[in-house]
């Protein structure tokens, strides 16, 4: 095994393997901002006018067979 290998090897035990895009990922809930269709923050879902504007697109993404992710920080 080549020294380049050894090391890779050896980082990979030590810090678990590579991960791509990590702060894309903590920003979109694990996925990746090419899977994001429609990304909506907490302070405008504050916002009674931009819940409308929301509740039917999220009922059409349904439709379609999106998934909807949420932070679980939203008050009822």
């Amino acid at each position: 095994m080549s020294d380049d290998n050894m090391q890779e090897h050896l980082n990979s035990a030590i810090y678990g393997p590579p991960q791509t895009k990590p702060d894309e990922r903590r920003a979109y809930m694990g996925s990746l901002r090419e899977r994001v269709a429609l990304q909506v923050t907490n302070q405008a879902l504050a916002d009674p006018k931009r819940q409308a504007q929301v509740q039917p697109l999220l009922k059409d993404f349904h439709a379609h067979g999106y998934k909807a992710l949420l932070n679980g920080k939203l008050d009822n």
